[in-house]
Formats: C-alpha cells, sequence, structure tokens
C-alpha cells in the first residue's frame, strides 16, 4: 500500500540517535548520521549512473555521427548532438525512484506532485527569468576577474528554430526533472528529515549542503559560486513549495535553455 503522506515513515525513523558523539551533544541529538551517510551513497550512486548511461548515449552519438572526432583531436557537435547526449540523465533518477518504491512511499516524496500547477509554473517561470539574470550577470563578474573573452560553447548552441525548441523542451523536461528530482527532492528533502527533526532552523543546512554538492558534481571549478548560489535558489524554493517540484524544474529549465538562447545569438564564435 502506498502511503498518503511521503515523509511520515522516514520522520519516524528519523526519531532514533546514532551515538557517535557524546550523549547530549546537539549533533547527536539532531543529525542521524548513518541515514546521511547511506543517501550519500546513494546519491553518488545515482550520479554514477546517469554519467554511465550518458556516457553510453555520447557513444551512441559517436557511432551515429552527431558527434564527430577530427583527426587533431578536436570535437565537433552536430545538431541535436547534445540534446541526444542529455537523454543519459535520466539515469539519475533510477535510485529515488526504487528508493521511495522499496519503502513504499508515494512519488510524492521525492517531489513528483503538483497541488496547483497553474500557481507552480507561473513561480517557476518568475523564478527562472530571476535566475537567468543573476547566472549572466555573475558570468561577466567572472569574466571581468580572470580577464577571459566570452565566446561559445559549441555543445550549447542551436543551429535553427526547431532545435531551439528542443533545447527548450530538453532543458525542462530532462535536465530540470531528473536534476530537480535528485538533488532538491531526494537528496535535500532527506538532509531535512534526517538533519533537523527537531529543530527547524536545521534545514537551511539542507539546502546549504545540497547546493555545494550540486555545484561541485558539474565538475567546473569556475562555475561552483554560481552554481551553488543558483542551487541556494532552487532549494529555497522547493522548500517554500512543500518539495513539489514543478516550480523548481521550470526555474532550472528556464535558466538553462537561456543561457543556451544567449550562448547561440550573443557571444561571439572561436
Amino acid at each position: 500500500m502506498v502511503m498518503d503522506d511521503p515523509d511520515r515513515l522516514e520522520m519516524e525513523e528519523a526519531d532514533s540517535s546514532i551515538g557517535i558523539f557524546e550523549p547530549g551533544t546537539w549533533l547527536e541529538r539532531d543529525i542521524d548520521w548513518d541515514r546521511m551517510f547511506k543517501i550519500l551513497l546513494k546519491t553518488g550512486a545515482a550520479f554514477a549512473l546517469g554519467m554511465a548511461v550518458t556516457a553510453v548515449t555520447t557513444l551512441i552519438a559517436i557511432v551515429t555521427g552527431l558527434i564527430t572526432i577530427s583527426s587533431s583531436l578536436s570535437i565537433i557537435f552536430e545538431p541535436w548532438a547534445f540534446i541526444f547526449i542529455s537523454i543519459g540523465q535520466f539515469g539519475f533518477i533510477i535510485i529515488p525512484i526504487r528508493y521511495v518504491k522499496n519503502k513504499g512511499l508515494h512519488l510524492g516524496a521525492i517531489g513528483i506532485k503538483a497541488k496547483k500547477p497553474a500557481i507552480e509554473i507561473g513561480i517557476g517561470i518568475i523564478a527562472g527569468i530571476g535566475m537567468l539574470a543573476l547566472s549572466i550577470i555573475l558570468t561577466l563578474i567572472t569574466v571581468e576577474t580572470t580577464g577571459e573573452p566570452l565566446y561559445q560553447d559549441q555543445m550549447l548552441i542551436a543551429h535553427d528554430p526547431l532545435e531551439l525548441v528542443g533545447w527548450a523542451v530538453c532543458m525542462i523536461f530532462v535536465i530540470g526533472v531528473t536534476e530537480e528530482i535528485l538533488f532538491r527532492g531526494f537528496l535535500q528533502r532527506r538532509f531535512e528529515i534526517y538533519f533537523s527533526s527537531s529543530k527547524e532552523k536545521y534545514k537551511d543546512w539542507a539546502v546549504v549542503v545540497t547546493s555545494l554538492i550540486f555545484a561541485v558534481l558539474h565538475l567546473d571549478i569556475l562555475g561552483v559560486p554560481t552554481r551553488f548560489l543558483l542551487g541556494v535558489i532552487l532549494g529555497l524554493l522547493a522548500q517554500w513549495r512543500n518539495y513539489s517540484l514543478v516550480s523548481p524544474i521550470i526555474a532550472h529549465g528556464i535558466n538553462n535553455f537561456g543561457l543556451v538562447f544567449w550562448n547561440t545569438y550573443y557571444l561571439l564564435p572561436f
């Protein structure tokens, strides 16, 4: 039987202490370290699985000619190449879905729910536009700080209007969905349960830690500060919407799509 309250079972389990630290300390009272580490391991496994599936889609793209490697070892991305490769990110959500199913929880426990879709979409659009503006500002600040000119990322280009539509669909329904379920719906929500079972203020730490992991796992050192701030915004948005991830997914997708649009039409080519 699927439980009506997605988080009730886990909230009940989170009451136990682990005893790693001295009795009575806040660390022992308010952090279920054992379950937090297990969630971290599951998140790492989910990320690794997603990367493995992405490696498979990349190999398929190479075999089918969507990606070519020249004699000088330069990589050429044909239209739709990156969009096709991105399908591999659905591997990110296999383990989170199995996790809630094995616990007898509803998929709402990882954010797959929407009580007021129209409102959620509207909030997501507004948040996404704000995030996009912040992303561009922080990118320009980084350029000014490092002195490096901005050039087009050849992976993130729409070659025609149809591909631009494809990018919009990809960024919302592939990238947005998979990353928000993994990082906000699964990881952050579990952190919040096991890190703040008795004190409301510790919810902020769930956002901070998840956002840092989110930023680091993008494997872009210069982009860590920007992605961390965007992760905080998405994390707070998820909390505000009671972990209905429609708004964060829309916001995430709009931000990413806006960067593709900017990269395609406003940045200098190599």
